[in-house]
């Protein structure tokens, strides 16, 4: 596409909002939105530890993310998450009075 006709196409699409506009009472100057930065998990977390991470895994958010985040750390999916919840609090029982 010609940088003429893009700008033509441009120009079509200005007066179509304005017809638009007229026909609905619309304001001409739409504002454009602006995209929001999307931050890096790094960003969240202090400095210090940033050289220690090795992987970051986008678990689903359901409250059994952190359980979801242990299966996937240890090379399961993150449907194993029931398992690693079972064995984590049969941990906590044997171990209870240590």
């Amino acid at each position: 596409m010609g940088k003429g006709l893009k700008c033509d196409i441009i120009g079509q699409l200005h007066n179509m909002n304005d017809t638009i506009c007229e026909a609905y009472s619309i304001p001409k100057h739409i504002p454009i939105p602006t995209s929001i930065p999307v931050l890096s998990p790094n960003d969240y977390m202090p400095k210090f530890m940033v050289p220690f991470v090795e992987k970051v895994v986008d678990v689903i958010g359901d409250g059994h993310c952190g359980f979801r985040a242990i299966a996937e750390f240890l090379g399961l999916t993150e449907e194993s998450h029931t398992m690693i919840r079972r064995h984590l609090i049969q941990e906590l029982k044997d171990h209870k009075n240590d």
